[in-house]
This record gives structure tokens, C-alpha cells and sequence, in this order.
């Protein structure tokens, strides 16, 4: 718990949780080469720097599986464990980064600018769980640690610290069905694929009150629901 406070990421080994063979192929079953270029399937998403992301009807269409990479494997009560907090799913994303990604710089997902805060309140938790090992040449997640306990809130003066703060970069190798856990305040960035892997990985969104769950109903009310049945959450 100590670790996650004070860096605002944590890296937990799939070893620690309960991720097995037959939950990562239920997983992976729209992955395929010829699944990766149906546009029905994946869509290119621009705001990511054009990761490929699995089309929402085809989450809902697997999501007992998700739910069970969530609850089942006991991951969610370690997400809890090691924050402190409740937990609640506010939505997922799948994605695979490929050749044609570019890179995504530093940013945070929350932030306060102009005397206005942007993204969501309180700060989400991302949870990332990687389906393949990926590395700083493969897309892994980069964070500045501990950024996420200050804000300059000026766009320049972060970047300028992301820049030049390079002993705070932390870029880990994670391995298959590792999960990196970071605060959403935290400056974080994706570097251009430079191998000819891709980088699969799975995004849990979660927030510390149900409420926080309003702004994602309308677009992951299915998954939202499968989540609070699956942890007995009226």
C-alpha cells in the first residue's frame, strides 16, 4: 500500500491473482490477425494515437469473462487492498497496440487547469492487465513517480518536468497477465512500438463511490451492472 501511495503506480505479478489459461483464451478470442483488421470489430482510436480498440458490443458480448478477470481472479480485492478504498467499475477498454500506433506523450487523466478540473472526480484508478509481456520498446505504460502528488497546473510546466524529471521515469517489463495499477493524476505516456510484437492489454476503470459510475452508464451500463452483481453491490 506504502508503494502505490508514494509512487502512484504498483506493478502486481499475474502469479499474485488468479489469471489462468483458460480465462486468457475466453479473452483473446478477437484478437486474431483477421479479427485485428475488421473494422466492425476494432476500431482505430484516434484520441489514443490510433490503438486499436475492441468495439464495446463485443465487450458486452464476452463480459462474464472480463467481470471474471476483474472479480473472479481475486484482483479486485488486491486493487482494494493496496488503495485502501471501495472500488467500483466505471467501464473497460481492450486494446492492442500495433505498428501503425504513434506515440502517446505525457498527460494526466485528471487535472486541474484555469481554475477548472478536467476528467473525472475524484482521479479514476486505471488497472491494466497485460495479455502479452511488453517492455519500453513494446508500449508498456511510462510514469513519472510520484507526479501524481503534485500539479503545477500549468500543460507547459508538466511537460517540462516529464522531460527533464527522466530519473522519476519509470518504464517496467511486465509479463504475461501482469496488472500495473496506477492513479489517474499520475503523468503518464505510451512510446511508439519499436518491435514487431503488438501489446495487448486490458483497462479497468474504477472509482472510489458509486457515483462516479453516472458518467459511464449510458455507454457501459451492461458491464457496470455485471460488475455489481458479480461483487453483491446494490
Amino acid at each position: 500500500m506504502e508503494q502505490y501511495h508514494n509512487d502512484g503506480f504498483l506493478k502486481v505479478p499475474a502469479q499474485d491473482y488468479g489469471i489462468d489459461d483458460q480465462l486468457k483464451t475466453s479473452l483473446r478470442q478477437y484478437t486474431s490477425e483477421g479479427n485485428l483488421l475488421n473494422e466492425e470489430i476494432w476500431r482505430r482510436n484516434s484520441k489514443d494515437q490510433g490503438t486499436l480498440t475492441l468495439q464495446q458490443s463485443y465487450i458486452q458480448e464476452n463480459v462474464q469473462a472480463y467481470i471474471n478477470l476483474l472479480v473472479g481472479s481475486g484482483l479486485h480485492a488486491i486493487l482494494e487492498q493496496v488503495t485502501g478504498r471501495s472500488l467500483f467499475l466505471t467501464n473497460l477498454m481492450h486494446l492492442v497496440t500495433d505498428q501503425q500506433c504513434r506515440t502517446l506523450r505525457w498527460h494526466r487523466d485528471s487535472y486541474l487547469r484555469n481554475g477548472s478540473w478536467i476528467g473525472p472526480l475524484p482521479p479514476p484508478l486505471k488497472c491494466a492487465v497485460y495479455l502479452n509481456g511488453a517492455g519500453p520498446d513494446s508500449s508498456v505504460t511510462g510514469f513519472i513517480r510520484g507526479s501524481h502528488r503534485f500539479d503545477p497546473k500549468n500543460m507547459y510546466v508538466d511537460l517540462l518536468a516529464a522531460y527533464t524529471l527522466f530519473p522519476y521515469q519509470a518504464f517496467q517489463s511486465v509479463g504475461e497477465g501482469d496488472v500495473v495499477i496506477f492513479d489517474g493524476s499520475i503523468l503518464h505516456c505510451r512510446k511508439k512500438l519499436k518491435s514487431d510484437k503488438t501489446r495487448e492489454a486490458i483497462i479497468f476503470g474504477l472509482t472510489t463511490h458509486t457515483n462516479g459510475q453516472q458518467p459511464y452508464r449510458e455507454d457501459h451500463q451492461p458491464v457496470i451492472d455485471a460488475f455489481m452483481d458479480a461483487t453483491g453491490i446494490q
